[in-house]
């Protein structure tokens, strides 16, 4: 489900949670009280679980920045340096203290970083570099001879 989804929701479920709060301490129900306890420690159990999960991919992800880094700084990439590449462009730059370009064709790139995904025409005959180890593979550094 989606984020949004999850939004659109959360009000309903919020009054019907307060329905079943306000019933259960009106009729002093035991059983309701117990049931609404239980639901609520089993969904707080699979959130817990979400967020070390999706904690855990983030901290590869973020691993994996540092090694392409280290692969751009191998090949001679040092700031002041321009990136550019996919999606990931920005937080790599970030991570090899370079900055990226934002035009299409990029003006004067010193590397490409690039994902699953072959160099634009313009750039095809750089040197490649693969990058090892990584979380996510398929991770390509392209650097401007």
């Amino acid at each position: 489900m989606s984020l949004p989804a999850y939004a659109l929701l959360a009000l309903p479920a919020a009054v019907g949670l307060l329905a079943v709060v306000h019933r259960a301490r009106t009729r002093r129900s035991l059983p309701t009280a117990a049931v609404l306890a239980l639901a609520l420690l089993g969904h707080l159990g699979i959130q817990a679980n979400l967020v070390h999960t999706h904690a855990g991919i983030q901290q590869q992800a973020r691993g994996d920045w540092d090694r392409i880094a280290s692969v751009l700084r191998e090949h001679g990439v040092h700031p002041p340096c321009v990136l550019t590449g996919n999606r990931s462009t920005i937080p790599i730059a970030h991570t090899a203290g370079c900055t990226v370009s934002e035009t299409d064709p990029p003006a004067h790139p010193s590397a490409m970083v690039l994902r699953e995904r072959k160099p634009p025409h313009w750039a095809r005959d750089w040197p490649r570099f693969p990058v090892p180890d990584t979380y996510n593979p398929g991770w390509t550094v392209l650097v401007r001879p």
